[in-house]
């Protein structure tokens, strides 16, 4: 049984599908940030050496979050399965809402140190399973979250959002929008957020708007609380009728800070309503579910040694040999760059030896590529052949993390240097990019080649 049931589709171009988010199907948007935390804070309580990597990367929240995922897919197989699927993510720490408020959120620690080199590494991770992985600069998780859920109630389709933040609940539309929080099992309908906020979900803002919210900063009005919001909600109508109206309450504390503090209250209900017109560069349909590439996912979760994780997938998919598949490339000496400028010394098998004499094709134009990559990790610096004659001058593209090269996917680079091979250490070299044409075994160095002289090293470009 596949990990994900293929979306059906008439065709499809690249990654995505060229389908349309349509009245009956059902866009899941999990809560990347939230969800992430989560797998970090749980898997703190394990053993450390399920926590950092045989280099001293830190990977224990990956791990996590990849099972967590995983187990999700799985659940949601049968049943109430997803057509759409995303997962959200904060793109940092500035948005829109610290233009209104510089305050806004300033109370909150630093990620642990531990955690921070795992942000590029989920999102990796995400895009192995096969499942759409968004964010945008200037706007929080949540916003894109609302506005996706906008867009699917405007054509008809149900929304499940994962995630048991308080602050989605305002999106909460029974029979349209729903929380799920799977920690707990638990779906979030109207009833709940009644039961936690004291008002229907429409007015969730205006309650968070009196109380504030000390974790995000948000100021709300001094000594009002949830229960004191929900029932000035809920007796005057809403928060603009509440503070035009605070002359007729009859508690002299509560009357005096509410005349005091309007404008904080008009400047919370600015930072706690989500925006559901945030900017998008992907539109719902491109998140249909389609089932993940084995040897891609496998090959990340064994990079990421990720023991378990890769046994379960190999397992799933019926792979027997694992150590077939080609981890990506590593820049020279074996060595990686980590987020945060860490270096980490690689422990995965670098590629094959190789003799250049066949035929090639000259990198020139727009056939300017990265290294295809069927592992989904990086490489800091793509590994040339350099050909006899090719020009020095042409410009060495840098491979940008999950890079992959759409036009020339038929094709990979193979290690080598000037007119003859290299040894297993991978070389960089600032030549052109003629490339070994592949049969259609796949994205593979071919078998069967002459070992070349060990250590030979490529000139630098402009020598």
């Amino acid at each position: 049984m596949p990990l994900l049931r293929p979306a059906l589709r008439a065709e499809s171009r690249g990654w995505f599908a060229l389908s349309t988010l349509k009245k009956g199907d059902h866009l899941y948007l999990i809560d990347g940030s939230g969800y992430l935390f989560r797998a970090y804070f749980q898997a703190a309580h394990q053993d450390k050496k399920y926590l950092v990597r045989a280099d001293g990367l830190p990977t224990g929240a990956v791990r996590m979050y990849c099972d967590m995922l995983w187990k999700l897919i799985e659940d949601t197989k049968d049943g109430d399965a997803p057509t759409h699927l995303a997962v959200i993510f904060d793109a940092g720490k500035k948005t829109f809402r610290n233009d209104i408020y510089p305050e806004y959120k300033a109370n909150r620690p630093e990620p642990p140190e531990d955690l921070i080199p795992q942000f590029p590494l989920v999102r990796d991770a995400t895009r192995a399973f096969g499942v759409a992985c968004v964010e945008e600069p200037g706007f929080e998780a949540d916003d894109l979250i609302a506005t996706y859920a906008r867009l699917g109630r405007e054509v008809g389709a149900r929304v499940t959002i994962i995630s048991s933040d308080k602050d989605l609940m305002q999106l909460v539309e029974d029979g349209k929008v729903q929380l799920l929080d799977t920690m707990k099992n638990k779906r979030i309908g109207s009833a709940e957020v009644m039961e936690r906020f004291g008002v229907p979900p429409s007015k969730v803002v205006e309650v968070q708007a009196l109380a504030g919210d000390s974790s995000d900063n948000v100021p709300g009005v001094p000594g009002i609380g949830v229960k004191t919001a929900a029932e000035l909600i809920n007796t005057y109508g809403d928060l603009e009728s509440v503070l035009k109206r605070a002359g007729e309450i009859k508690q002299p504390k509560r009357r005096e800070t509410l005349q005091l503090n309007a404008d904080k209250a008009r400047l919370s209900f600015k930072l706690v309503l989500l925006d559901d017109h945030a900017r998008i560069r992907e539109q719902p349909g491109t998140f249909a579910v389609r089932e993940p590439e084995p040897s891609h996912l496998i090959a990340f979760l064994k990079e990421m040694e990720f023991a378990a994780l890769t046994r379960r997938a190999a397992s799933h998919y019926g792979i027997e040999d694992v150590e077939a598949l080609i981890p990506p490339l590593k820049g020279e000496g074996g060595e990686r760059s980590e987020p945060g400028g860490a270096r980490f010394k690689s422990k995965v098998n670098p590629p094959p030896r190789s003799t250049f004499g066949a035929p090639t094709l000259p990198l020139q134009g727009r056939d300017k590529i990265t290294l295809p990559n069927p592992g989904g990790s990086h490489a800091s610096s793509p590994v040339f052949l350099a050909a006899p004659g090719t020009p020095s001058s042409l410009s060495v593209p840098r491979i940008k993390r999950g890079e992959w090269s759409a036009e020339r996917r038929d094709h990979l680079l193979t290690p080598s240097g000037v007119g003859a091979s290299c040894d297993r250490r991978a070389r960089h070299s600032a030549l052109g990019a003629p490339l070994r044409r592949l049969s259609a075994a796949g994205p593979r160095f071919q078998p069967g080649l002459t070992k070349g002289p060990r250590r030979q090293r490529a000139p630098r470009g402009g020598s």
